[in-house]
Protein backbone atom coordinates (compact mmCIF):
# COMPACT_ATOMS: atom_id res chain seq x y z
CA UNK A 1 0.00 0.00 0.00
CA UNK A 2 1.26 3.36 -0.64
CA UNK A 3 2.03 6.35 2.04
CA UNK A 4 0.64 9.54 1.69
CA UNK A 5 3.60 12.19 0.20
CA UNK A 6 5.28 14.05 2.92
CA UNK A 7 4.60 16.88 0.43
CA UNK A 8 1.28 16.85 0.58
CA UNK A 9 0.79 16.40 4.36
CA UNK A 10 3.10 19.39 4.77
CA UNK A 11 1.43 21.60 2.09
CA UNK A 12 -2.19 20.44 3.32
CA UNK A 13 -2.57 23.23 5.96
CA UNK A 14 -1.92 26.15 3.11
CA UNK A 15 -4.47 24.05 0.59
CA UNK A 16 -7.12 24.51 3.32
CA UNK A 17 -8.88 26.63 5.74
CA UNK A 18 -9.30 25.93 9.34
CA UNK A 19 -12.03 27.93 9.98
CA UNK A 20 -13.66 26.04 7.30
CA UNK A 21 -12.81 22.83 8.26
CA UNK A 22 -13.83 23.37 12.15
CA UNK A 23 -17.51 25.43 11.26
CA UNK A 24 -18.71 22.05 9.51
CA UNK A 25 -18.17 20.51 13.20
CA UNK A 26 -18.93 23.43 15.40
CA UNK A 27 -20.91 26.71 15.51
CA UNK A 28 -18.14 29.33 15.42
CA UNK A 29 -18.40 33.20 16.07
CA UNK A 30 -16.75 35.39 14.50
CA UNK A 31 -15.01 37.59 17.29
CA UNK A 32 -12.41 40.77 16.47
CA UNK A 33 -9.65 38.74 13.70
CA UNK A 34 -10.20 35.25 15.42
CA UNK A 35 -13.52 32.69 16.14
CA UNK A 36 -15.15 31.54 18.85
CA UNK A 37 -17.02 28.23 20.55
CA UNK A 38 -17.74 26.40 23.27
CA UNK A 39 -14.47 24.08 23.44
CA UNK A 40 -15.47 20.52 22.21
CA UNK A 41 -12.57 18.89 23.99
CA UNK A 42 -13.52 19.96 27.82
CA UNK A 43 -17.31 20.28 26.95
CA UNK A 44 -17.38 23.50 28.58
CA UNK A 45 -20.50 26.17 27.28
CA UNK A 46 -18.10 29.82 27.36
CA UNK A 47 -16.53 30.41 23.90
CA UNK A 48 -13.22 29.66 25.32
CA UNK A 49 -12.26 27.68 21.96
CA UNK A 50 -10.62 30.28 19.38
CA UNK A 51 -9.42 29.68 16.15
CA UNK A 52 -7.58 31.57 13.75
CA UNK A 53 -8.08 31.82 9.83
CA UNK A 54 -4.69 34.01 9.70
CA UNK A 55 -2.58 31.49 11.63
CA UNK A 56 -4.46 28.67 10.68
CA UNK A 57 -4.70 27.29 14.58
CA UNK A 58 -6.91 26.41 17.01
CA UNK A 59 -6.35 26.89 21.18
CA UNK A 60 -9.01 26.64 23.79
CA UNK A 61 -7.92 28.61 26.61
CA UNK A 62 -9.61 26.58 29.91
CA UNK A 63 -7.94 23.33 28.71
CA UNK A 64 -5.35 24.30 26.87
CA UNK A 65 -5.75 21.71 23.75
CA UNK A 66 -4.72 23.59 20.81
CA UNK A 67 -3.16 22.74 17.01
CA UNK A 68 -3.74 22.14 13.52
CA UNK A 69 -6.55 21.19 10.93
CA UNK A 70 -5.19 17.41 10.78
CA UNK A 71 -4.79 17.26 14.81
CA UNK A 72 -8.34 18.54 15.15
CA UNK A 73 -9.67 16.30 12.90
CA UNK A 74 -7.85 13.34 14.72
CA UNK A 75 -8.83 14.96 18.49
CA UNK A 76 -12.90 15.66 17.50
CA UNK A 77 -13.70 12.74 15.06
CA UNK A 78 -11.26 10.15 16.76
CA UNK A 79 -9.65 9.14 13.92
CA UNK A 80 -5.92 8.28 13.46
CA UNK A 81 -2.90 10.46 11.25
CA UNK A 82 -3.68 9.06 7.94
CA UNK A 83 -7.67 8.95 8.17
CA UNK A 84 -7.72 12.47 9.11
CA UNK A 85 -5.69 13.61 6.40
CA UNK A 86 -7.74 11.38 4.00
CA UNK A 87 -11.44 13.08 5.76
CA UNK A 88 -9.76 16.32 5.26
CA UNK A 89 -8.51 15.62 1.23
CA UNK A 90 -12.18 14.72 0.73
CA UNK A 91 -13.92 17.57 2.02
CA UNK A 92 -11.92 19.97 0.42
CA UNK A 93 -11.71 17.93 -2.94
CA UNK A 94 -8.09 17.38 -2.74
CA UNK A 95 -6.57 14.37 -4.51
CA UNK A 96 -4.46 13.07 -1.92
CA UNK A 97 -0.46 12.42 -3.63
CA UNK A 98 0.77 9.12 -2.87
CA UNK A 99 4.42 7.87 -2.25
CA UNK A 100 5.45 4.79 -3.66
CA UNK A 101 8.99 4.84 -2.64
CA UNK A 102 8.62 4.96 0.92
CA UNK A 103 9.35 1.40 2.31
CA UNK A 104 6.36 -0.01 4.94
CA UNK A 105 6.98 -1.22 8.39
CA UNK A 106 9.01 -4.14 9.32
CA UNK A 107 6.06 -6.63 9.19
CA UNK A 108 7.53 -8.46 12.52
CA UNK A 109 6.10 -5.44 14.21
CA UNK A 110 2.74 -6.04 12.58
CA UNK A 111 2.20 -8.83 15.15
CA UNK A 112 3.02 -6.49 18.19
CA UNK A 113 0.59 -4.09 16.90
CA UNK A 114 -2.16 -6.90 16.40
CA UNK A 115 -1.30 -8.40 20.26
CA UNK A 116 -1.65 -4.62 21.23
CA UNK A 117 -4.72 -3.98 19.78
CA UNK A 118 -5.79 -7.37 20.68
CA UNK A 119 -4.85 -6.93 24.32
CA UNK A 120 -5.68 -3.45 24.54
CA UNK A 121 -9.81 -4.11 23.51
CA UNK A 122 -10.12 -6.84 26.14
CA UNK A 123 -8.75 -4.74 29.04
CA UNK A 124 -10.61 -1.65 27.66
CA UNK A 125 -13.91 -4.07 27.68
CA UNK A 126 -12.87 -5.51 30.90
CA UNK A 127 -12.35 -1.88 32.25
CA UNK A 128 -15.53 -0.04 31.28
CA UNK A 129 -17.72 -3.33 33.01
CA UNK A 130 -15.69 -3.33 36.87
CA UNK A 131 -16.17 -1.05 39.40
CA UNK A 132 -12.39 0.50 38.88
CA UNK A 133 -14.18 2.51 35.85
CA UNK A 134 -15.12 4.97 38.13
CA UNK A 135 -11.37 5.79 39.15
CA UNK A 136 -10.50 5.40 35.26
CA UNK A 137 -13.48 8.40 34.63
CA UNK A 138 -12.46 10.48 37.56
CA UNK A 139 -8.97 10.42 36.43
CA UNK A 140 -9.86 11.84 33.16
CA UNK A 141 -12.57 14.74 34.56
CA UNK A 142 -9.11 16.12 36.17
CA UNK A 143 -6.86 15.45 33.16
CA UNK A 144 -9.62 17.01 30.77
CA UNK A 145 -8.42 15.04 28.21
CA UNK A 146 -10.98 12.83 25.68
CA UNK A 147 -7.79 10.88 24.97
CA UNK A 148 -6.79 10.20 28.60
CA UNK A 149 -9.47 7.76 28.84
CA UNK A 150 -7.83 5.49 26.59
CA UNK A 151 -4.12 6.21 27.44
CA UNK A 152 -5.35 5.05 30.45
CA UNK A 153 -7.38 1.84 29.83
CA UNK A 154 -4.37 0.74 27.14
CA UNK A 155 -1.81 1.33 29.41
CA UNK A 156 -3.41 -0.51 32.40
CA UNK A 157 -3.90 -3.66 29.55
CA UNK A 158 -0.15 -3.40 28.91
CA UNK A 159 0.59 -3.54 32.23
CA UNK A 160 -1.61 -6.19 33.26
CA UNK A 161 -0.46 -8.25 30.36
CA UNK A 162 3.27 -7.24 30.99
CA UNK A 163 2.72 -8.75 34.76
CA UNK A 164 0.97 -11.98 33.31
CA UNK A 165 3.50 -12.68 31.21
CA UNK A 166 6.08 -12.20 34.49
CA UNK A 167 3.79 -14.67 36.74
CA UNK A 168 4.25 -17.26 33.98
CA UNK A 169 7.21 -16.27 32.58
CA UNK A 170 6.47 -16.72 29.07
CA UNK A 171 8.29 -14.45 26.55
CA UNK A 172 6.54 -12.12 24.45
CA UNK A 173 7.06 -14.08 20.82
CA UNK A 174 8.68 -12.45 18.46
Amino acid sequence: MPYISQSFIDDLPNQIDIVDLISKRLSLKKTGSDYRAPCPFHGGKNRNFAVSSHKQFYHCFKCGESGGAISFVQKHDNLDFVEAIETIANEFGLKIEYDSNTKPVDPRLERYRDLSQKVSAFYIQQLRSSPAKEKAVKYVSVVRSPSALDWVLRHQAITIYCLHLKKTSKQVPI
